[in-house]
C-alpha cells in the first residue's frame, strides 16, 4: 500500500486528550496533517463529519484550540474501556489551520518529539 500521508505521525509520549462537542477522547498519534484517537460516545464521531476540536496535553500544559477537523474513518471498538460504553477509533485530518492554530499544534508535536529523543525519557 502506498503511503499517502504528507506528514509523519508521532505517538505521544504522555496522554493527550481531544475534545469536540463534549465528546472526549485520547489521542493515539498526531501530525500536522491529522490525528488518530479513541473517542467515548462514538456516535458523535461519524465518517465525513466536520468539527472544531481542542487538544490538551497535561504535561507541559499544552493546548491547541478550535482546530478544524474532518473525520475520515470511524470504527467501533469492542471492549476498549468499560463494557457498555460506546468507543470508536477515529482517524481525521485537519482542514485549513490558521497560523496560530498551526503554531499550537507544532508546539505539541515538537515537545513530544523532543521528549521521545531524550535518553532519560520513559
Amino acid at each position: 500500500m502506498d503511503e499517502r500521508r504528507e506528514h509523519n505521525r508521532i505517538s505521544l509520549r504522555k496522554k493527550c486528550l481531544i475534545n469536540h462537542s463534549g465528546n472526549v477522547g485520547e489521542i493515539i498519534d498526531l501530525s500536522l496533517g491529522g490525528v488518530s484517537c479513541w473517542c467515548v460516545h462514538g456516535h458523535l464521531c461519524t465518517e465525513g463529519s466536520s468539527r472544531k476540536v481542542d487538544i490538551f496535553c497535561k504535561e507541559g500544559h499544552l493546548w491547541a484550540r478550535r482546530l478544524p477537523l474532518q473525520v475520515l474513518t470511524s470504527e467501533s471498538v469492542v471492549g476498549k474501556f468499560l463494557g457498555g460504553v460506546p468507543v470508536r477509533r477515529c482517524r481525521a485530518r485537519f482542514a485549513e489551520l490558521r497560523d496560530g492554530q498551526r503554531d499550537q499544534l507544532e508546539n505539541i508535536i515538537l515537545n513530544h518529539t523532543l521528549a521521545q529523543s531524550r535518553p532519560d525519557s520513559p
